[in-house]
């Protein structure tokens, strides 16, 4: 990634208007109607960045945000200081096992190498007792998902069959759907194994 690609990415609000460029509002509206049909209690946001899919937790989930990046977090706090933040990756998350009935995990997977992907969803499920609602951009070979994946930050997108075999490792998958919003995405809900 070029210098000037990571700045731009890097800088919390022009971050935020890439989000919305490239679809954020039409993922928000397919991870909305799954995140109403949790049962109340917490919620962890992994890999959460500035909150973009706070606006659409409800209110019966108690929103915890988790990110690498202080920067994304200092965002976050900007835009939404009630919002608790955890500054951690998601492969060691500092909180005790089922620290939160539910966690959600949007585009992370994708920046994880093959050797970091188990052992960061074996870690999702070792902090959720209920249920993970997990979404990613998917591999596939047609142009435009070969040239948005030239854009993005993450560099280990994965076709569809390897990411659903590590998500059933560690979680007992109940729905699974595919979509396109410029990219092709999974949407996966489990609970852990």
């Amino acid at each position: 990634m070029t210098p000037l690609v990571e700045r731009v990415l890097g800088d919390p609000r022009l971050y935020d208007r890439v989000q919305k460029t490239f679809g954020l509002d039409r993922l928000r509206a397919r991870v909305a109607p799954v995140l109403a049909e949790l049962e109340p209690g917490t919620l962890l946001d992994v890999g959460a960045g500035t909150a973009n899919f706070y606006p659409v937790v409800p209110p019966t989930l108690a929103y915890t945000a988790l990110d690498v990046d202080e920067r994304k977090l200092e965002g976050l706090r900007a835009k939404y200081p009630e919002v608790p933040t955890i500054l951690a990756s998601g492969t060691g998350i500092p909180v005790e096992n089922d620290a939160f009935d539910h966690a959600l995990c949007v585009d992370v997977s994708h920046h994880l190498r093959d050797d970091e992907l188990d052992p960061f969803l074996a870690e999702l499920a070792r902090v959720t007792r209920r249920t993970l609602v997990f979404v990613d951009a998917l591999k596939l070979a047609r142009l435009p998902s070969r040239l948005l994946w030239t854009l993005d930050r993450g560099s280990h997108p994965r076709p569809l069959e390897p990411l659903r075999a590590a998500l059933e490792r560690q979680f007992e998958l109940r729905r699974v759907e595919t979509f396109t919003i410029q990219h092709a995405y999974v949407l996966a809900v489990g609970a852990p194994r």
